[in-house]
């Protein structure tokens, strides 16, 4: 009576022990993504390359721009006739007590107009450009007496005036270039020297602001 229900019992017992070996033995074979081995280390993220790949694209430092080189081409210096002002002989087109002149006139008010060159008797002064209603207007040049420091202006007149941009060259190799107004230095401008070296700025009334020693005035005071 009491062999048969432990029977019974054993054989379920073997069974049941049997399962579970076979089950842990097939779990065994699989890699549980929520229970690593402890044992090993995680991997580490990709660490970020720093190293460029390929050799980055220079990108060239800008050099300041001298404040000559602004003024390279100004808008008379296209005119390549007014760097050498022509020779002239023989009877001028027009002729008074003060100048004598040569080129282009207003047929009925015998007046300059257009492009000629004027010759001072008294002051040796002489003007080649252009020319309206007989006064210097446009591109020119006017030359200096030789016993005048100053070379050359040349540039743009307007009303018989320096009006606009222009350079004015010394004897002595220096030279302002840049603005003028109502034939002062005026406005963005640079001298150079001799020795190519350089002093810019604003200049007003022919005096470059922040420099008490530098003006125009010391140059240009025989012409006014």
């Amino acid at each position: 009576m009491t062999l048969k229900p432990l029977f019974t019992l054993s054989c379920l017992f073997v069974v049941t022990s049997l399962s579970f070996l076979s089950a842990q033995k097939i779990l065994g074979q699989q890699t549980s993504p929520t229970n690593p081995d402890p044992n090993t280390a995680p991997t580490s993220p990709t660490t970020p390359n720093t190293t460029p790949t390929s050799d980055p694209t220079t990108i060239p430092i800008p050099t300041r721009q001298t404040t000559s080189s602004e003024f390279s081409q100004l808008p008379c210096d296209q005119d390549q006739q007014l760097s050498s002002p022509p020779q002239v002989k023989g009877k001028p087109t027009w002729e008074n007590s003060t100048y004598k002149y040569y080129g282009d006139i207003n047929p009925k008010t015998k007046e300059a107009n257009g492009r000629g060159l004027m010759i001072f008797k008294q002051s040796d002064f002489q003007y080649y450009g252009d020319f309206k209603n007989n006064k210097r207007h446009g591109c020119g040049r006017l030359s200096y007496p030789v016993e005048s420091n100053i070379h050359y202006y040349l540039g743009q007149f307007q009303e018989d005036k320096f009006q606009g941009l222009g350079r004015l060259k010394l004897r002595n190799q220096n030279e302002y270039i840049g603005n003028f107004v109502n034939n002062k230095c005026q406005g963005r401008g640079v001298y150079v020297f001799r020795d190519k070296t350089e002093q810019d700025g604003s200049w007003r009334e022919d005096k470059l602001e922040g420099s008490d020693n530098l003006s125009c005035k010391q140059f240009n005071n025989n012409y006014r």
